[in-house]
């Protein structure tokens, strides 16, 4: 928020009290209120001109937990998704953790080659209750797998090693998180030039349910010293 001492912009006034009411309806204030503002500006003999900033504030009824429920999921089991879920009936109710929840359940399934998998959060609001009916709807796609890994650069390089110390391999599944983790074991290896996220081509192969990766390598040479 804007803080005394500041300058006043209405702009980033306006975005700040949207910031706030977000806030509380992530935290289960679903009908809160913010605003609008009143704005006075008055002069000050030390200050100069000032403006006095009042924002009207209506929490109004926390809701509530009342069920939470995942669909259309086989991967895993529905009973292991819902315990990661942070929340829990009769809890206050909060978009933002409900979010987290799903973003991480998301995380899980990349981690299991399902790349294409989407969630949709579907809130069904008791308003008389002030209860909150929760349902992740989830859509998994199918497991990808590694398909070709290709080395372009330098002729000198061993692919046979390079494939090696990779943590993913062609025909297993595809997990981004591995691939980042082998590019931080190589750096760190200090056998190639620092390898970055454009050295490397993700090709997606929908039909086939299959990723490539082709890296652009090339040996960290040292100089030679001179005698």
């Amino acid at each position: 928020m804007s803080r005394e001492g500041g300058w006043y912009q209405p702009d980033t006034l306006g975005m700040e009290l949207q910031n706030l009411a977000s806030f509380y309806r992530d935290e289960g204030y679903l009908r809160a209120k913010v605003g609008p503002p009143s704005v006075v500006f008055q002069t000050d003999p030390v200050k100069g001109r000032t403006a006095a900033i009042r924002v009207p504030i209506s929490e109004g009824p926390l809701f509530s937990v009342g069920r939470i429920a995942v669909k259309n999921v086989q991967a895993f089991s529905p009973a292991t998704l819902m315990q990661m879920c942070p929340l829990g009936t009769g809890q206050a109710y909060s978009r933002k953790k409900i979010a987290e929840w799903k973003d991480k359940i998301k995380d899980g399934y990349h981690t299991m080659g399902y790349i294409r998998f989407e969630a949709t959060v579907r809130e069904e609001i008791h308003e008389l209750q002030k209860v909150v009916d929760c349902t992740l709807e989830c859509r998994e796609g199918t497991a990808y797998s590694v398909g070709k890994i290709t080395v372009v650069g330098d002729e000198s390089i061993n692919r046979v090693d390079f494939k090696r110390r990779l943590l993913v391999g062609e025909g297993g599944l595809y997990n981004p998180e591995l691939v980042d983790l082998s590019i931080q074991f190589l750096n760190q290896m200090n056998i190639y030039r620092p390898i970055s996220d454009s050295d490397i081509e993700i090709k997606i192969d929908d039909a086939k349910s299959t990723v490539d990766l082709i890296f652009h390598l090339a040996l960290l040479r040292k100089p030679v010293s001179s005698s």
